[in-house]
């Protein structure tokens, strides 16, 4: 996806020197989601997302002035394997790995909050098992 600032009424969430994006938005994300067949009942679900760079304020100098910085482009990839009828009829399982890379892809405020952005996930690996019935 893409977006560039046409007209923004809002002041606030200008980016000071670059008028064509808004704050905590990055103006390019890429997604690829995807799903193959392994086996019989045996899937891999790889998915990664790409965001381009993004502005947003990172918190205030001895002054109280809010101090505004680029933040770098960010991958983040994630892995997922379902398998189907696993130990049983019904019967479930899956493993995954979210954030493969252990990425930072921080929550940014669209606005001066005042703050730093919010630290996003970590690594995260899954284990799950589910019944259907």
């Amino acid at each position: 996806s893409f977006y560039k600032v046409i007209e923004n009424n809002v002041s606030r969430y200008e980016v000071s020197g670059d008028k064509d994006v808004l704050l905590g938005f990055p103006a390019h994300k890429i997604t690829l989601n995807s799903s193959f067949k392994l086996c019989k009942g045996l899937t891999s679900n790889p998915s990664i997302f790409y965001f381009s760079e993004r502005y947003g304020y990172y918190g205030a100098d001895e002054t109280g002035l809010s101090l505004l910085r680029k933040y770098e482009p960010v991958t983040t990839a994630n892995l997922y394997f379902n398998y189907q009828d696993a130990f049983g009829k019904d019967i479930n399982a899956g493993f995954g790995v979210y954030n493969i890379f252990d990425s930072e892809l921080d929550f940014i405020q669209p606005y001066d909050g005042g703050h730093s952005p919010l630290p996003g996930l970590s690594r995260e690996i899954v284990f799950k098992l589910g019944y259907k019935f």
